[in-house]
């Protein structure tokens, strides 16, 4: 290794090893909740946990039971690893559109919805996020399964510094990125849902979308329960959830069936939950919640993005919107609809 390599490997390792402050002041060992303290490229508890720093951001993932998304979980602790090694190809520029959401968008928007829009995106289809303005500026949220950052910029145009979370380490980097590029505040870090790098009543909002509904039923409670135990006394808990008696619903049960048999589809599928079943669970581990529509026939039913979809999608998205207007007359309708949100509010401190 020549004088230049060798310096443009350090510049290299010096940005992996770079954190932001709020990190090692906010992040806590997912495992046990204890301090951590850096050490080079990494962060490490008392008790010995480390987890590595790639390009600035905590990977904070490990695979002592199984994952909600092996695939994804065993890719990003096999790209960290690297890092740490210095065998991780420093990221490409790009121009235009981030080249992981051209390719990624019909995995995060919906495969049928946004075939026709994929690779030829020319602006970030974001969403408007159903949350009021910040309280304040600077005002901190969780979105927990950000991706590449829909939401979080969602939430970053209505003044909150959001902080996004996801296992998957390219997606993290891109959110980054496009936040960066937008000229937004924003952090992110890799991680588990199920078990948040945060202490107790760390966040005055929490949001999710389109995520704990691809979860085993049993990792979505340890999901939606995390999301309450990082949410202050008097915060509020925003979730999207799939329902269970909406046309897709009952399309995608009997496709299942089919598939599958009778039993749990396994891997990231889809699980639905009932309205009262949303109600029951959410208020007991988070408190009081209100269950209103997203949508019909599709689970991610974002008006803004009818330029980007087929003339029969834009129709279905119509249908959709209109559907949502009338049942805020008409409550009865949110037992057929297709996508839930769940708005808890956490019990005040006595």
């Amino acid at each position: 290794m020549n004088v230049k390599e060798g310096k443009k490997l350090m510049d290299e390792r010096e940005e992996t090893e770079t954190l932001d402050p709020w990190f090692e002041k906010e992040l806590v060992c997912p495992r046990d909740k204890s301090d951590l303290t850096k050490k080079g490229s990494e962060l490490v508890c008392g008790n010995g946990h480390s987890y590595p720093i790639v390009n600035g951001i905590p990977v904070m993932l490990y695979m002592d039971e199984r994952p909600t998304m092996p695939k994804a979980f065993q890719y990003t602790i096999s790209l960290a690893k690297q890092a740490v090694e210095g065998e991780l190809n420093p990221q490409k520029s790009y121009s235009g559109i981030h080249p992981f959401v051209q390719h990624n968008l019909t995995t995060t928007c919906g495969k049928r919805l946004f075939a026709r829009s994929k690779g030829k995106l020319t602006s970030y289809p974001i969403p408007p996020i159903p949350l009021p303005p910040a309280k304040y500026k600077g005002q901190e949220m969780i979105d927990i399964g950000c991706n590449w950052g829909r939401w979080s910029i969602a939430a970053a145009r209505k003044g909150y510094v959001p902080l996004g979370i996801d296992p998957m380490l390219e997606a993290v980097l891109a959110a980054r990125d496009v936040t960066r590029e937008m000229g937004l505040p924003a952090r992110f870090v890799c991680g588990d849902a199920r078990h948040l790098p945060f202490r107790d009543g760390r966040f005055e909002v929490a949001h999710s979308y389109s995520v704990f509904q691809h979860f085993h039923k049993d990792n979505a409670k340890l999901a939606i329960a995390e999301a309450g135990r990082v949410l202050k006394a008097g915060g509020t808990c925003l979730i999207q959830m799939t329902a269970k008696y909406g046309l897709l619903a009952l399309w995608r049960k009997t496709w299942y069936a089919f598939r599958f048999g009778l039993g749990d589809p396994g891997g990231f599928e889809v699980r639905h939950w009932s309205a009262g079943e949303i109600r029951k669970f959410f208020g007991r581990v988070i408190g009081p919640t209100k269950v209103f529509v997203d949508g019909y026939f599709t689970i991610l039913p974002e008006p803004g993005d009818l330029k980007l979809l087929a003339p029969r999608h834009r129709a279905l998205m119509r249908m959709s919107a209109a559907g949502r207007s009338l049942s805020r007359v008409f409550p009865p309708l949110i037992h057929v609809a297709d996508s839930l949100y769940a708005l808890s509010s956490k019990p005040p401190a006595r």
